[in-house]
């Protein structure tokens, strides 16, 4: 019986998937979005960084192309910068008047992602990639540019480092947001370094940050596109 509702699991699945390809006739876009957003919610960012309450929603395009959680991004996609936009959830929560921000994008899977049959192991799990940091972004205009930098952006694959050899392997791109919490700590280049950066212990435990939005897309060297299709990949076209 078990295996019976499993196989009816996957078979609805696969259908759903089918059926929202073909928006037009079913679902909208959107609406696939936010079940791709629901199935990759298993695998998330849970193993860097502690759960919370995810009262903002944020968006992000590179090189004028929406991108969606949990797709499949090519590695050079977002070499030219992110933009990264915010939406609240709920009417008077999240990003609003009267409050300051921080903005960080990691590389949790720096240097390598996790292999149980290698000794980073450990090393992995304590240190992040930072590829951006921005402070003090106003709840107001939820404006980026309004903040103040502390690492500027710099991409995932800067200079090929992820097609180095010593960067192997499929890793995550998170962004997250954090409501600064009286008083605030400044945070600096010295106490928020490109490597060897751990956003739970920096910004939650250090600095007492909490955080109020997250979002991930997965990307590698070599990318996913083959034959001019992206391979097993959870991507949607750009709007």
């Amino acid at each position: 019986m078990a295996r019976a509702h499993v196989a009816g699991g996957i078979i609805v699945t696969a259908l759903v998937i089918a059926l929202a390809v073909h928006s037009d006739l079913i679902f909208s876009q959107t609406s696939f979005q936010e079940v791709l957003s629901t199935v990759a919610s298993a695998k998330k960012i849970s193993d860097f960084i502690d759960t919370f309450p995810e009262v903002v929603e944020i968006h992000v395009k590179c090189n004028n192309q929406s991108v969606y959680v949990a797709s499949y991004v090519e590695p050079d996609q977002c070499d030219g910068g992110m933009t990264i936009s915010f939406k609240n959830l709920k009417e008077g929560q999240g990003m609003v008047k009267g409050k300051l921000f921080t903005v960080a994008i990691v590389d949790p899977d720096w240097p390598m992602p996790d292999n149980p049959d290698t000794t980073d192991v450990k090393e992995n799990k304590e240190g992040q990639r930072l590829l951006q940091m921005v402070i003090n972004v106003p709840g107001m205009t939820m404006k980026i540019d309004q903040g103040e930098p502390v690492q500027d952006y710099v991409a995932p694959n800067s200079d090929g480092i992820l097609c180095d050899g010593e960067h192997d392997g499929e890793h995550r791109i998170a962004i997250l947001v954090f409501e600064q919490m009286p008083p605030f700590e400044v945070v600096d280049y010295l106490t928020a370094p490109r490597t060897h950066f751990n956003i739970q212990n920096m910004l939650v435990k250090r600095v007492k940050q909490q955080p109020v939005g997250d979002f991930f897309f997965y990307t590698k060297c070599g990318g996913y596109q083959k034959g001019g299709h992206v391979k097993d990949a959870p991507f949607l076209p750009p709007v």
